[in-house]
């Protein structure tokens, strides 16, 4: 009886003093640190969202930027984190989903005034991949019949000139 109730207190004990374990950061959607900038300002933040565009290094550090569905944002990050990236999203690329946690500034005095998150944990949570954009059929006809009709048009105007 007293093994099974010093196995509660310890338990316990754990619990009351270290709460942090096992507890996942909450996500924040970006447009929720823009709507509530002066609520999240200068507070630890953890976002989700795919790599855009190519990481900006400047020495040591690099910026990039990421888009969830709500909004767009740039992360300040170690320029060995941003290496961690495959792939940007543009039109021949899915990017990388990547997870950062960090400082949420709504008006960052190192980067003049911007809102930006400086990045301490960067991780890759899904493998962008390349894109292979598919022209359907019926729109190749349509554009086809279209420059028929235009060129019908076109010469019948200049028979009427002459």
């Amino acid at each position: 009886m007293s093994k099974t109730f010093a196995g509660i207190i310890l338990i316990l004990a754990i619990a009351i003093f270290c709460p942090a374990i096992g507890y996942a950061q909450e996500i924040i959607p970006l447009n929720e640190l823009v709507e509530n900038g002066k609520a999240f300002d200068g507070k630890n933040v953890a976002v989700r969202g795919e790599a855009l565009g190519e990481a900006m290094e400047r020495g040591e550090y690099a910026w990039v930027n990421i888009s969830d569905p709500t909004n767009i944002m740039g992360v300040w990050m170690k320029k060995e984190d941003a290496e961690k990236i495959a792939f940007f999203g543009d039109y021949k690329h899915k990017g990388d989903i990547i997870k950062v946690s960090g400082a949420f500034h709504r008006a960052c005095a190192e980067h003049g005034g911007d809102m930006d998150i400086h990045g301490i944990a960067v991780e890759i949570a899904e493998q962008g991949h390349p894109v292979k954009e598919e022209v359907e059929t019926r729109k190749i006809v349509v554009g086809v019949v279209l420059t028929l009709i235009t060129l019908c048009v076109a010469g019948f105007y200049y028979k009427i000139k002459q």
